[in-house]
């Protein structure tokens, strides 16, 4: 299933739960705009793109190396990653390698490709644009290929239904962390089960917690829900467990896949919270045929829990 049909689907999961406890939401804002970061020379072609792309209030931020645009995903959401196939030659070896940890890395963040032609691509190229999300071609006049890669990019925006600066019931929402709650997470998760089932996809649950057998405080646990927003793709779904846990569901992704997520969000507390580090352990879960979201919640939490570094 591709990212954009993957999207879809959870948007409309977490609506049709949403309605189950009670909440409506206001019709989504039209006011959002893409950014984008451009990965390529600063060929003119770039340029006249960039002016047309801005001309519709897109912001293209540019990296001239591989390097340069992981800083800045590192440090900075964007909407799509645009990357030229012929200005990148240069750097092909590199630019496939870090297409190819996609999922590793940047599996938040859609990449689009700019080809001159689908016809004269060769073999490296074809297989590299296997992991991107679009392929657009540049036939078209700059302010054409804007208008093209504006009205794609916006059906990969962020679709949040809930707005954490508003009040939801207690049930739907924890009020101290801003995640979601036990009851509507596991109501969530039981229709995650149910379409992983019928579409024969690999579903798993992680959970976090406390492992000295004493709980989070306050501020711990509002820190630690956090970052584990930023770690995460928008198809994940994170809630609070309770005191001393955190459980996040990650529909269509296989145990290895929510290990390397799950090693992302622990890079990222070792590095801004050290102290809360050495406190932390983590066990993932991917669901059989005989789980209930209670019963995949109650067997991963019962398992043994790893500490920071995964073996």
């Amino acid at each position: 299933m591709s990212r954009r049909n993957a999207r879809a689907t959870e948007l409309n999961l977490r609506r049709e739960t949403a309605y189950e406890f009670g909440v409506e939401f206001p019709s989504s804002s039209l006011e959002v705009v893409p950014d984008l970061l451009y990965l390529g020379d600063g060929s003119t072609r770039f340029l006249a793109l960039q002016a047309a792309l801005n001309e519709r209030g897109v912001s293209v931020t540019a990296a001239l190396s591989v390097h340069t645009a992981t800083d800045y995903i590192k440090h900075r959401r964007f909407s799509a990653v645009l990357f030229d196939v012929r200005s990148a030659s240069k750097g092909r070896a590199s630019l496939a390698q870090w297409i190819s940890s996609g999922e590793a890395a940047f599996s938040h963040v859609p990449l689009f490709a700019l080809v001159d032609s689908l016809q004269s691509l060769d073999e490296s190229e074809r297989i590299m644009l296997a992991s991107t999300s679009e392929i657009l071609e540049h036939g078209a006049a700059a302010k054409q290929l804007a208008e093209h890669i504006d009205v794609t990019s916006r059906k990969y925006l962020p679709q949040d239904l809930f707005d954490v600066s508003l009040d939801y019931p207690a049930e739907v929402m924890d009020s101290e962390t801003r995640l979601h709650a036990r009851p509507y997470f596991e109501a969530h998760l039981e229709k995650q089960i149910e379409v992983s089932t019928q579409r024969a996809e690999p579903l798993s649950l992680l959970i976090v917690k406390h492992t000295d057998g004493g709980h989070f405080d306050l501020k711990q646990r509002q820190r630690l829900a956090e970052i584990l927003s930023n770690s995460l793709r928008d198809t994940d779904m994170p809630a609070v467990l309770g005191v001393d846990s955190f459980a996040i569901s990650m529909p269509a992704t296989p145990y290895r896949g929510a290990v390397t997520l799950c090693e992302r969000f622990l890079r990222s507390i070792e590095e801004h919270e050290p102290h809360l580090a050495a406190q932390i352990g983590w066990r993932i879960m991917e669901k059989r045929t005989y789980h209930t979201a209670r019963t995949l919640v109650a067997n991963t939490a019962a398992g043994i829990f790893q500490r920071l570094r995964v073996a």
